[in-house]
């Protein structure tokens, strides 16, 4: 099943998986004209209009919204360091739970895909902080490596092995609110596949958190998922775990052997 009131993924990809941005109509590349005018003091060389676009999109080309948008965004920006975290040994070795990485070959549109196996995730090991870390390092990656008109990642949630054990409700809506609130538009697509009987619950909760338009980019395809998969993904690229014929390197430590 998708997420409520999503768009048919048998649909052409480049529009249900939001391959490419949308174009830019006159009265929108006004209001980008207008927000670069009345924030010009704090934009930044790189904050092309692209950039601004997104935000835009965000927030439905709603001048004023997408101001305070972008005002908190610049506040996070100065404060927070993110851009410039670096692969530290802390971030190294949270990476080797493989709770999330990327693949190391593109989607066939050439967009980075994240995949993300919660069963690796102990709530109790209190890494929450660095799993923070860790991603905003993994996402800024993604993004330098775009390459234009790219400008999205596609994201794949394996739930085989999942349980209540793994639920962590804090650190899903901490990431939900950076991605939506720092990050708008840089998902492309999301696919939860092998999803449990009881996901639907689970979901009812997350989605409450969740603006309507990034709902609409999720995709939850139980069992059924390798025909979608292999549409968007050559099988040399998608692990062997999801049908594919990609052997990623195997985890190199368990949070759960902490306890």
């Amino acid at each position: 099943m998708s997420a409520p009131n999503s768009p048919n993924i048998h649909d052409h990809p480049e529009r249900v998986w939001n391959v490419v941005p949308a174009h830019t109509t006159p009265e929108q590349k006004k209001v980008i004209h207008q927000l670069r005018e009345a924030l010009a003091d704090r934009l930044k060389p790189e904050d092309d209009d692209a950039m601004l676009a997104r935000f835009c999109r965000a927030r439905a080309y709603s001048f004023a919204q997408t101001k305070i948008m972008l005002e908190e965004y610049f506040r996070f920006r100065e404060t927070s360091g993110h851009q410039e975290l670096s692969l530290t040994p802390e971030i190294s070795d949270f990476l080797k739970y493989q709770t999330f990485y990327f693949l190391p070959k593109p989607d066939k549109f050439g967009r980075t895909v994240m995949i993300l196996l919660p069963r690796n995730w102990n709530p109790g090991a209190n890494k929450a902080q660095i799993c923070t870390q860790s991603f905003y390092y993994l996402v800024n990656t993604a993004i330098r490596a775009m390459k234009p008109p790219k400008e999205n990642y596609v994201c794949i949630v394996d739930l085989n092995g999942y349980g209540y054990r793994n639920n962590d409700f804090g650190v899903l809506k901490e990431q939900a609110s950076i991605l939506q609130n720092y990050y708008p538009e840089r998902m492309g697509v999301s696919f939860v596949v092998n999803a449990p009987w009881y996901i639907a619950s689970i979901y009812s909760i997350i989605k409450g958190w969740l603006e309507e338009r990034t709902r609409r980019k999720i995709h939850i395809l139980g069992g059924d998922y390798q025909e979608t998969l292999l549409k968007l993904i050559d099988a040399d690229a998608l692990p062997d775990f999801l049908g594919g014929k990609y052997v990623h390197p195997p985890q190199e430590a368990d949070m759960w052997a902490m306890e």
